[in-house]
């Protein structure tokens, strides 16, 4: 059962042991670690992602600007975003739900002419394997171009950056609402990556407001082996089964929409 969440926040309601009772033999959702599962790679946020470690880049956080602060800050006001992870023995797989009020790009001659993905709205997810394995992909929110961008970090600051394309088949873009757009990319883990090993994982948005504005969300520290960004891989399924409906359910989402989304998939299971 595929489910379109479309924007939740970072932290669902806690799972009471008077609820669950003592005996109870799994994870507190959302967990605190990367659980194990493989997704469709198809824009879509699976229910795998639910029970999973999220990282949240919230509503003002360190917004960069040009060329008016002034308008940045009330065009980029409600610019949010969250991203979930899965990993398998192969793959590590994020997918991150982020809402702009402005989805555009620079330009229709810079978006079919030069497919430069900072053109356009988008979102970078970093990516820390190890000391000598940082990088970060760029994918705009139109799915024009997902661009891997390798960079070796010096003073939390990028000192060499090497790009080429994101393969097609490993990432993809949806729009399931007007200001709500989806980001799902897998990542090949490196040999001899596993469970209980750590790595860093956060989120940047980009935020063209107009053609001649645009902005940015991050962290104040874009170091990704930095130690805030530091989760482990857990020994953990994502074991959606674990879980009734109504638990599920205890998303808090953003948009009416997600409840009502939701809402509809219980009702239909009771059918």
């Amino acid at each position: 059962m595929k489910i379109i969440a479309l924007f939740l926040s970072a932290v669902f309601i806690a799972l009471f042991p008077s609820v669950l009772g003592p005996e109870a033999d799994r994870e507190q959702a959302p967990s605190a670690e990367v659980l194990i599962a493989t997704p469709e790679i198809d824009g879509e946020l699976d229910e795998c992602y639910l029970l999973s470690y999220r990282y949240t880049l919230p509503k003002g956080e360190n917004l960069n600007y040009a060329p008016n602060k002034a308008e940045a800050q009330q065009m980029m006001a409600n610019t949010e975003g969250t991203v979930y992870y899965v990993y398998d023995e192969d793959y590590l797989y994020a997918c991150a739900v982020i809402h702009d009020e402005t989805i555009m790009s620079r330009g229709e001659a810079w978006r079919y002419q030069t497919t430069w993905p900072w053109n356009d709205d988008g979102a970078e997810l970093y990516f820390g394997f190890s000391s000598d394995h940082m990088f970060a992909i760029h994918t705009d929110a139109l799915g024009i171009r997902s661009v891997v961008d390798e960079k070796i970090w010096g003073n939390n600051h990028s000192t060499a950056k090497i790009y080429h394309d994101t393969p097609k088949e490993e990432y993809a873009v949806s729009r399931p609402e007007e200001n709500v757009y989806i980001i799902e990319i897998c990542v090949a883990l490196d040999e001899g990556m596993k469970a209980g090993d750590e790595i860093g994982l956060f989120l940047e948005i980009d935020d063209r407001y107009s053609e001649s504005g645009t902005g940015a969300l991050f962290p104040a520290n874009r170091d990704p082996m930095a130690k805030p960004y530091l989760v482990k891989l857990s020994r953990e399924y994502a074991n959606v089964s674990a879980y009734t409906e109504e638990e599920i359910l205890a998303v808090q989402a953003f948009t009416e929409y997600a409840v009502n989304r939701f809402v509809g998939i219980i009702d239909a299971g009771k059918e």
